[in-house]
């Protein structure tokens, strides 16, 4: 099942993903976490995008992300396909970006709201890298 979900997951990718989509993903299999900088009012954009949502302008370029954020909310999914049951997702604040939906590695009963996370990176496949958060020790 998991190869079907993976599979149709790159297959989206692949047909709805514009330019921006498809260089985020290439950067993630990079090992680089990056979005979008505005050249003209220099707000991040998360996701990436081929404009600016601020100021509609676009010139914008790549910018690194902060590799540790804190964890804002989060919640479980008892039912879970791509990762291993209980899948705990939640909104990571990073500085200067804002909140991000992502997947936080842990068990529910560990994390905490405000708790301090890092980045790491979760090979989905030889094509497709996601980000996810684990807990700072």
């Amino acid at each position: 099942m998991k190869d079907v979900i993976d599979e149709a997951t790159l297959d989206a990718l692949r047909h709805y993903g514009d330019d921006t989509c498809q260089q985020y993903y290439r950067h993630l299999r990079d090992r680089e976490f990056k979005s979008t900088r505005c050249n003209d009012c220099e707000d991040i954009a998360y996701p990436p995008r081929n404009f600016c949502p601020s100021c509609h302008s676009s010139d914008v370029g790549w910018t690194d992300l902060p590799r540790e954020g804190t964890i804002y909310a989060f919640t479980h999914n008892d039912r879970s396909f791509r990762f291993m049951p209980p899948d705990v997702v939640g909104l990571v604040e990073l500085e200067g970006v804002g909140k991000i939906l992502t997947h936080i590695v842990g068990d529910l009963g560990d994390l905490a709201i405000g708790q301090r996370v890092a980045l790491e990176f979760h090979e989905i496949s030889d094509e497709l890298v996601v980000h996810r958060f684990r807990r700072l020790s």
